[in-house]
């Protein structure tokens, strides 16, 4: 987008992002066709959930124990996948 400050661009792509993606795992992921009661913002709840621990586990890695930074980002990015299905399966789109 020519011409838009580089930060509004970063926003709306994440609000396209996670709209596309709470699309996504609502249809395809978890096979919920229905729109529940409050799930958008239990969506949005794992979702800052899993970004806080993702900078807990980059800050802990790198800052604390001192590992490189790139090993720290694939030890977050192999952890975080599991705990954010985990709270999509079990509290966002739960029945």
């Amino acid at each position: 987008m020519p011409g838009l400050p580089r930060t509004l661009v970063y926003v709306l792509a994440m609000g396209y992002s996670m709209v596309e993606n709470y699309t996504a795992h609502r249809l395809w992921t978890f096979s919920d066709h229905i729109v529940t009661k409050g799930s958008v913002w239990r969506y949005a709840s794992v979702v800052a959930l899993a970004a806080i621990i993702n900078a807990v586990i980059f800050w802990f890695g790198h800052n604390i124990i001192q590992i490189y930074d790139l090993i720290v980002v694939i030890i977050a990015g192999l952890a975080v996948p599991f705990i954010t299905y985990a709270g999509h399966r079990w509290y966002t789109f739960k029945r």
